[in-house]
């Protein structure tokens, strides 16, 4: 589900942030292996012990702290699919009265290792949403680019006209220069 979201994405696409504030694909992926961890864990320990206290992690201060953008994302990729994996056979065999079992956070909020498992599915989701997003913001940051781009050629190609126009005179010289830059036009 992950690979398929950034199937066919080039490293500048996945490096790329909307904003300077908001995370690229690529720590997007990082983090949700972080979670995938961590949620696991929870997990285990929900099926596991009486009651568990469970703790959360501060994504952002993980994202910071840890280098996201240095981590090798393919082991992560990795990482994410055997969580997934090792689970299966959890999960292939949890009883009715299991899926009921109970942990409790810090602020004494009690969840259901079914309503745990719920918001591990909806998270991966969210994140999948988030990669769309992203992937959006570069293709319209590459058409600001290009129209950017197109202005900036707009603007040289009349510079140059004006320019060779000014130095020859003859009306022949000039009909051919501007055939030339017509022709460079067409290739910008």
């Amino acid at each position: 589900m992950l690979r398929e979201a950034i199937e066919g994405l080039t490293e500048k696409e996945l490096r790329f942030k909307p904003a300077p504030d908001q995370w690229s694909i690529h720590q997007i992926l990082i983090h949700v292996t972080d979670s995938e961890v961590s949620s696991t864990s929870r997990l285990k320990r929900v099926l596991a012990e009486d009651e568990p206290m469970l703790n959360s992690f501060d994504q952002d201060a993980w994202a910071r702290n840890l280098g996201y953008d240095v981590l090798d994302r393919e082991q992560y990729l990795l990482l994410f699919k055997i969580l997934r994996s090792t689970m299966q056979t959890i999960l292939d065999n949890l009883s009715d009265e299991q899926s009921e079992r109970v942990g409790v956070y810090p602020d004494q909020q009690r969840f259901t290792f079914k309503e745990l498992l719920y918001y591990r599915v909806e998270h991966v989701r969210t994140h999948i949403t988030q990669i769309e997003r992203v992937k959006q913001a570069y293709r319209k940051h590459l058409a600001g680019t290009n129209d950017s781009r197109s202005i900036r050629s707009a603007v040289f190609l009349v510079k140059m006209r004006d320019s060779l126009d000014s130095i020859f005179t003859e009306p022949k010289q000039s009909s051919k220069i501007n055939e030339q830059v017509s022709c460079i036009q067409v290739y910008l």
